[in-house]
Formats: structure tokens, C-alpha cells, sequence
């Protein structure tokens, strides 16, 4: 076996590997060999800007303020432990591109602490990328608060309107196709229903499919109606568990004169009483059986039927499911396959939206609907389900599963079966 190339290496490793010295004081250090200066640096306070329009974050959100308030007293009383920003230097001045929150708690932090104190330079690394690569440093940053679903919408779209498509984008944010296809479309729901996506009032897999079904006014509406219901709820639980308060002290009178209170009494009773901070309205939330409720609930069922083979198609899909496959393919008798084409066209029926237009089409459907296959009857199907996170994995619609055909043999079935089979779906309930 020849040894020659790996002592080579090895030697090289030694002659490259610098001799243990002991350091007496960072000018020692700087002179070292192994030990280089990087790029970072420190810019003052007022030399940094942000970009109008650049980070799509809403800092009057409740969740940023507070956030922004502890990167203050951060600053305050431990800014060494605070990462340096990013920056770029672009048409003159020096735009922050990560650390939009940091940099808002400096100034924040300045303006509580005395001129001696204040924070003058701050801690700043470039970053080196296109403007693309600055979008994308946005929705991947791992680093202080990170963006709601509006936000991240708003973000697919610039990166959709520079040229990238779903599956571009997916695969730069380490997301699925499908799931910045359903979240581009929060960009079009109207601003108040991205409010109440944004306040968590209710997950935006059912405000697009409130949207798509009822329109946008008329969603808006029945949005409103439902949280000044649950709102009045939660307010009546409190004040009826609210225990009773005290009345307040009677001031003694003295005849003659006024009565005077020395002490501490004295400066409390002297002292202006702060103003009373408006209250905040209790926090709600709006789920898909609350929206059921609201719009009449789901009374129809499904026949025996059509119940025992969706529940069989069920079964085996989970059976078959592989952890951390994304997909299943299933083999389906003509049975399977008419009964789910007859639900299909039912499900259709019934979550037609309202539209004024007269083409019988929404502007959300080319989202929602998560491709542009063609349906073709085959006797295998693969189910794909859209990438969700948290809570709404509960809370998704049928209408978020797309059917792809898979090419094979036709179905040999006669018609007046699928017919009998189609009419015993439509005269029967659902749910």
C-alpha cells in the first residue's frame, strides 16, 4: 500500500497548523498566524436605513411592538449578546437587509437613555446577493420574529412577479409546490380578512375557502358577525366571574376646613391619576365547525355506500403511506373510482361560489385548486395533499386534495351503473 500521498498530507496539515502560543493581549492576537480580520463593521446608528417597501413585515402589529420592546431593553442592559446586521450599499446609502427589528430597538433604546449612554455604532456584516437572493434572505432568516402567513403571501408574490414559478419558489424557501400555491392566494383575500388571518382570529385555510364560496363582502360579513358574537360571549364569562370590587374610601370632612393628609397618604391622594389604557378586545378564534355552525351546518350524510368506500380508500391509503413519503399510489376497482368522481361532482356542486360574473368561475379557483390537470377517468389515482402547518392540518377542506391521473386501462363499467351510482350520491345527504 502506498503511504507516500497520505504523509504528504499529512506533513502539509502540520506546516499549515500554527505552533500553540500564549496571548497576552488582542494586538498579539491580530498578529498571529491563523488568526484573520474579517469584513464586519460598525456603522453609526444614523447611517442605517431601511428600504421603503423592502421587508414586508407590519411593525404596528402588536406582535412586532413587543418584540421590538424587548430588543430594547436588550440593548439596554446586555447589547453584546444582540448579531450583527446585514447590509448592502445601494443608490448611495446603506440599506439594512436582516436586523430591521434590531436596529428599530437601538432607537428605541436611545430614546430612554441618557446622551452619555446612547448607542452610537452598531455591529454590521454585507451581504453579498442579488435583489432576488435579498427576498429570499426575508422568508428564510431564522433569526428574531418570523412571518406571519399575510406576510409570506405578500413575499411569494414579489418572488412570483420576478419570474419564479411555485415550484422555483418552493424549493428556495425548502417548501412544497402546493403549499406556496395555496399561500400566494391569501394576497387576494380582501385586507380585513388578511387581518384576521394575520391577528390568528382564524387559520387561512378557512378564510380562502369562506372567500371562494361566499365572495369577498359576503365573507367579510359573516367574518365580522361571528367574532363580535364570540367577542360578546367571552366578555359575558368574565363579567359574570369578575369578583366585585370595593367601594372607594369616603374622604373624611372636617368642620371648618379641609381635611389634610400628611405622609405618604398625601402624596398619593395629590398625585394625577393616569388615564386609563383602552382595553384590548378578548381574543377569539374562529374555527371550521364555528364557521359550519354560523352557515347552517352541515346536515347532510353520506349513504352507506358511498360512506364504506370512502372509508375503505382511507384505510388502505394509510396503510400504504410510508413516513416521510409525500405521495401514495392506489389501486382502485371501478367502484372506487365512479363513487369518488360522482363525490367529486357533488362536493363541486354544493361549494359553488356566488359569482356575479356569469363564467361560473372565481378568481381564487386557479389557486385552490392546485393544478392544471385534466380529469380522465383510470383505475389508478394518486391523492395529493397540500403542505399545512400546525392547527390547520385539521381543519383542511376536500377541495385542498387534487386527483392526478395515472395512465392505465379504461373502466369497463356499464352506464346505467354509474348512473345508479351518481344519483344514489345526489339524493343523499353528505356530513
Amino acid at each position: 500500500m502506498d503511504t507516500s500521498k497520505n504523509n504528504q498530507n499529512v506533513a502539509g496539515v502540520a506546516e499549515l497548523t500554527p505552533e500553540p502560543v500564549f496571548i497576552r493581549s488582542l494586538t498579539q492576537l491580530r498578529s498571529l498566524e491563523g488568526v484573520k480580520k474579517n469584513d464586519m463593521y460598525a456603522f453609526h446608528i444614523s447611517l442605517l436605513k431601511e428600504e421603503p417597501g423592502f421587508n414586508a413585515r407590519d411593525y404596528s402589529k402588536p406582535r412586532y411592538v413587543k418584540h421590538i420592546e424587548s430588543l430594547a431593553n436588550q440593548w439596554i442592559d446586555n447589547p453584546s449578546m444582540i448579531p450583527p446586521l446585514m447590509f448592502v450599499v445601494k443608490d448611495g446609502c446603506i440599506y439594512v437587509r436582516d436586523g430591521h427589528c434590531r436596529r428599530r430597538g437601538a432607537l428605541l433604546a436611545n430614546e430612554r437613555l441618557d446622551k452619555d449612554n446612547q448607542i452610537e455604532f452598531i455591529t454590521c456584516v454585507p451581504f453579498r446577493g442579488n435583489d432576488l437572493d435579498q427576498d429570499l434572505l426575508i422568508l428564510n432568516s431564522q433569526m428574531g420574529e418570523q412571518l406571519d402567513y399575510v406576510e409570506k403571501a405578500m413575499m411569494y408574490e414579489r418572488l412570483a412577479n420576478r419570474g419564479l414559478t411555485d415550484d422555483d419558489i418552493g424549493a428556495r424557501v425548502k417548501r412544497s409546490a402546493q403549499h406556496v400555491r395555496v399561500v400566494r392566494q391569501i394576497a387576494m383575500l380582501p385586507q380585513k380578512m388578511q387581518d384576521y388571518i394575520s391577528e390568528d382570529v382564524i387559520s387561512y385555510i378557512p378564510a380562502i375557502e369562506l372567500v371562494k364560496q361566499k365572495g369577498e363582502t359576503k365573507a367579510v360579513q359573516i367574518m365580522d358577525e361571528l367574532v363580535a358574537e364570540l367577542r360578546a360571549k367571552v366578555e359575558a364569562s368574565c363579567a359574570q366571574s369578575a369578583p366585585e370590587l370595593p367601594a372607594d374610601p369616603v374622604t373624611p370632612v372636617v368642620e371648618g376646613g379641609d381635611a389634610t393628609l400628611t405622609g405618604t397618604e398625601g402624596e398619593q391622594n395629590n398625585a394625577p391619576a393616569e388615564p386609563p389604557k383602552a382595553e384590548e378586545p378578548p381574543k377569539v378564534r374562529v374555527t371550521q365547525a364555528t364557521l359550519n355552525k354560523k352557515l347552517g351546518g352541515n346536515k347532510q350524510r353520506f349513504t352507506p355506500t358511498v360512506k364504506t368506500t370512502t372509508v375503505s380508500l382511507i384505510k388502505s391509503l394509510s396503510a400504504q403511506i410510508v413516513p416521510g413519503q409525500a405521495t401514495a399510489t392506489l389501486t382502485l376497482t371501478p367502484d372506487q373510482v365512479a363513487a369518488i368522481l360522482a363525490l367529486k361532482d357533488q362536493l363541486l356542486e354544493m361549494e359553488a361560489p356566488e359569482d356575479d360574473s356569469g363564467d361560473g368561475k372565481h378568481p381564487h379557483d386557479v389557486l385552490v385548486e392546485g393544478g392544471d390537470e385534466e380529469p380522465v377517468a383510470a383505475p389508478e389515482v394518486k391523492a395529493v395533499a397540500p403542505e399545512v402547518d400546525g392547527d390547520d392540518k385539521d381543519q383542511m377542506s376536500f377541495t385542498d386534495f387534487t386527483v392526478e391521473p395515472i395512465e392505465g386501462d379504461d373502466i369497463s363499467m356499464s352506464a346505467e351503473d354509474i348512473a345508479a351510482l351518481d344519483q344514489d350520491v345526489r339524493n343523499t345527504s353528505f356530513f
